[in-house]
């Protein structure tokens, strides 16, 4: 591999050129991927480009010499050196990170936890739970206080920065964990925010004002699905992808665990037969989350994580006698360590009537079965509303705000539509219509045109390798360089130039 990346190196250095202006982009990266970083930066030097600004680039905390090769071959007009920069300000970090560190104390506090009226404790406990694959914090552990303490470095780290560098603009590739940081720094100080990759679709959101950071990263453009969600083929072509998601031969890797074709599909009454049910209740589906994957990425989340989510949501359940509970591991569980840790988590809580469904079982099986769903946010919340199942839901995601869903806007509200889930109404057929395209553009509209990047020669999915070879081979080929740059930029200032905050296929 190294003849094709010294190879795009060269060719990379001689198309990109330096900025000379006064104010800055900061572009923020926590992984030495390279297709990830190679992507980010590509669409730093173009949204540079369009608002004419210097790039300031922080790579991820641990070296890597390819990665230093990489950036310096897109002429960065800064490139931070953590070893230095914690040399440099060791005397200047350190007591204040001491100091806020004694403000923690466990898990409650540090989920509330804010630093000068910026919230970052949230992105910190979840980054605690991403790090260490676990699914709660209760108390913390002396290694979780090192990792509070470089997620300190980084906000101190950042917040320097931007005022050093008069930054304008952000770049990351994500708005939770570390990157979550970032986030809140650019809500404080009112900066605009790209962030929300999609790596796979090339999409991003756009954060200007303080009215749009309320809202997730994939919520879409009202007056842009207000147009083409009216397309007849638009919605044929919702239909199809609805087809083929459920057949498991979308690439996605949830999709594709969920919905295998090597998993069993049993009929209703074999569901209630194989897992000793009452024939005359209804069947209520719990679908949790992966425990350790952002729980705090969803605005107005009024739980501490996904952990004490369930809990709650299966202990009110579990008092309602006239009800078939049932509950199924998130799809990709072992991908994130969590295999068997739910069977675990309902035996030490005592939920006699919860029944956990195998994971060997299609999801098809329950979409056809069950007669309620609940899930705090999940995607499950669109695909059961499109089968015309009434869904509750406990937070805001992208889909959180459309009809098609029972979204509860408090705890008590929440718990209320728990007792009384039997009055949930069945979507219509015209919301449940409206569930297949939002589910079609999250997973296949959103974005650009990968062929037209000369971005299309990967798929990233948890679980399974790319070719680098193949990737920068691909990418350097020809005049697919300047192509690229051209195509990204001219998409950016469409995107920007409509006032729209994603990026469209079809716009």
């Amino acid at each position: 591999m190294k003849k094709e990346l010294n190879n795009f190196f060269k060719k990379n250095k001689n198309f990109y050129r330096n900025n000379n202006f006064s104010e800055g982009l900061l572009i923020v990266s926590v992984t030495n991927n390279f297709i990830f970083n190679t992507i980010l930066l590509k669409f730093a030097k173009a949204i540079a480009e369009i608002e004419s600004l210097n790039t300031v680039y922080v790579p991820f905390f641990k070296p890597n010499s390819n990665i230093n090769k990489l950036s310096d071959s897109f002429n960065l007009d800064f490139y931070l050196n953590h070893i230095k920069q914690i040399l440099k300000n060791f005397f200047y970090f350190t007591p204040k990170i001491f100091i806020e560190l004694f403000k923690i104390k466990d898990g409650i506090t540090l989920e509330n936890y804010s630093i000068k009226n910026v919230y970052i404790g949230k992105h910190i406990y979840d980054y605690i739970l991403i790090k260490n694959k676990i699914p709660t914090i209760k108390k913390l552990s002396i290694i979780n206080r090192l990792e509070i303490a470089l997620c300190l470095y980084y906000f101190y780290l950042i917040d320097d920065l931007i005022i050093k560098h008069n930054i304008k603009s952000l770049l990351t590739l994500d708005n939770v964990y570390v990157e979550g940081i970032v986030f809140e720094l650019a809500r404080f100080y009112d900066l605009k925010m790209y962030t929300g990759f999609d790596i796979n679709l090339l999409t991003l959101h756009l954060y200007e004002t303080q009215k749009d950071y309320e809202y997730h990263c994939r919520t879409p453009d009202e007056k842009y699905i207000s147009k083409i969600f009216r397309s007849k083929i638009y919605n044929q072509e919702a239909l199809d992808f609805a087809k083929k998601r459920f057949s498991g031969k979308q690439n996605q890797h949830d999709a594709k665990r969920a919905f295998s074709n090597s998993k069993e599909i049993l009929s209703r009454q074999r569901i209630i037969t194989d897992y000793n049910l009452d024939i005359n209740s209804k069947i209520v589906l719990v679908l949790p989350h992966i425990f350790c994957d952002a729980p705090h990425a969803y605005p107005s989340v009024f739980y501490q994580d996904y952990e004490h989510w369930l809990i709650d949501t299966l202990n009110i359940l579990n008092r309602n006698n006239d009800l078939n509970i049932l509950i199924k591991e998130h799809p990709s569980a072992e991908l994130y360590k969590e295999k068997g840790y739910l069977k675990t988590l309902l035996e030490n809580h005592n939920l006699s009537n919860v029944k956990l469904v195998s994971n060997q079982l299609n999801s098809k099986s329950l979409l056809n079965s069950v007669d309620y769903m609940i899930t705090c946010g999940g995607t499950s919340g669109m695909e059961y509303a499109f089968h015309g199942i009434p869904v509750i839901i406990a937070s805001s995601p992208p889909y959180g705000n459309f009809s098609f869903v029972n979204k509860a806007n408090n705890l008590e509200e929440y718990h209320k539509m728990l007792r009384n889930i039997e009055k949930m109404v069945k979507p219509s057929k015209d919301e449940q219509l409206l569930a297949s395209k939002l589910l079609y553009l999250f997973f296949d509209d959103y974005g650009i045109d990968r062929k037209k990047a000369h971005l299309d020669c990967y798929t990233l999915n948890l679980g399974e390798n790319n070719d680098l070879k193949y990737f920068f081979s691909h990418i350097s080929k020809y005049n697919r360089i300047e192509e690229s740059h051209n195509y990204i930029k001219k998409s950016l200032l469409l995107m920007i130039n409509n006032n729209l905050k994603n990026l469209y296929k079809t716009n």
